[in-house]
């Protein structure tokens, strides 16, 4: 069995207001998880990873700055070789005000979301695991439907809806 390196991130909340630090600190913290991104990439480059997984609150409600947006964008061009998925969360799920429309991801980015969960199934999927989250349900029943045409059990996670 070929084994697989995964490296998962999340909770980073990019350009969070730090509203309990004055204006100085919260700007250089800003930089600080700018620079902690940087430096994951650098991990998955280094450790050839295989898959970056992503998993929610990446970004935190509205404060995000278009800057931040490019920034991450070029950082995940860096590791083009190597799939990246993306869980949104609840600060920052996939909706019509989403910040992840905002820009065209690279090729190796997979943003979760029902429509597109067929894109993301390979000979080595072995379940769908979906999860309900801040009263914002997924499309289980179209979800179910795909795993019946590939033969896959779906995994249902209704705990923090």
């Amino acid at each position: 069995m070929k084994k697989v390196r995964i490296l998962q991130a999340g909770d980073l909340h990019f350009d969070t207001p730090f509203k309990e630090l004055n204006k100085k600190l919260s700007l250089i913290s800003k930089e600080e998880l700018l620079e902690v991104f940087k430096k994951i990439i650098d991990l998955c480059i280094d450790n050839s990873v295989d898959i970056f997984l992503l998993t929610g609150d990446i970004f935190d409600n509205l404060t995000v700055d278009k800057k931040t947006l490019i920034y991450i964008k070029k950082e995940l061009e860096r590791i083009q070789n190597i799939r990246v998925f993306i869980s949104p969360g609840n600060h920052d799920p996939y909706n019509d005000k989403s910040f992840y429309k905002l820009i065209d991801w690279p090729k190796n980015v997979y943003i979760f979301k029902t429509e597109e969960i067929e894109k993301v199934i390979t000979p080595l999927t072995s379940a769908i695991v979906v999860a309900h989250s801040g009263g914002e349900p997924c499309d289980i029943d179209n979800i179910v439907e795909l795993a019946k045409k590939y033969n896959i059990p779906v995994v249902e996670d209704v705990s923090q809806s």
